[in-house]
């Protein structure tokens, strides 16, 4: 019987003494040799796995299957083989304006909001809000706003807010105004915390 080393991520059957698959170049180091009865069945992927592959560092980091050093801490991994890995897709997060006239994606990093700011166009004409009004900040899935303004303030579900906030899907943010008895300010701006 001919023996194998069997490519955990193109199933590309190798000579024994190869170090790197023929085909896709992943590093055939730690992977057994294997007959070919046994491959059908060994090297099989889990069912119902739709994702890739990826060596997993001992800090957790997922890292392709061509590395050779963890891209976190800087780990040997040739060793480690390749498994099955689903990266999960971070939440899109969205302002979306109470009066439905504008939606605004929120990215990773820090947007400031304002009248000469990011969503100028629409905020332009709201004398309630500053310049310079609030700081939107998404990092590593968490969403946060931060007041900037000194002579108008911001508010979130109607409370002042004068720190950072974390902020969670339904929640309004207020620009210079907030609902008072029912109604909002006309010179004010307000928007609808999204998660896409």
């Amino acid at each position: 019987m001919d023996k194998f080393k069997i490519c955990p991520i193109c199933g590309e059957k190798n000579p024994p003494s190869f170090l790197e698959c023929d085909n896709c170049g992943t590093d055939l180091l730690g992977v057994p040799i294997t007959e070919e009865i046994q491959a059908s069945a060994d090297q099989r992927e889990p069912e119902n796995f739709q994702g890739e592959f990826a060596r997993i560092c001992d800090c957790g980091h997922a890292n392709p299957v061509t590395a050779r050093k963890c891209e976190k801490c800087g780990e040997d991994i040739s060793f480690v083989a390749p498994v099955p890995y689903k990266a999960e897709t971070p939440a899109k997060w969205g302002l979306k304006s109470i009066d439905g006239a504008i939606s605004f994606e929120i990215k990773e990093g820090s947007h400031t909001l304002g009248r000469e700011a990011e969503l100028s166009s629409y905020l332009y004409s709201k004398s309630y809000v500053s310049r310079n009004h609030c700081l939107i900040n998404l990092q590593a899935g968490e969403l946060s706003v931060e007041n900037l303004s000194q002579t108008n303030h911001t508010f979130v579900n109607n409370n002042l807010i004068d720190s950072v906030v974390k902020l969670s899907e339904g929640d309004e943010i207020g620009l210079g105004g907030k609902n008072i008895n029912g109604s909002r300010q006309a010179l004010a701006a307000y928007f609808i915390v999204e998660r896409k």
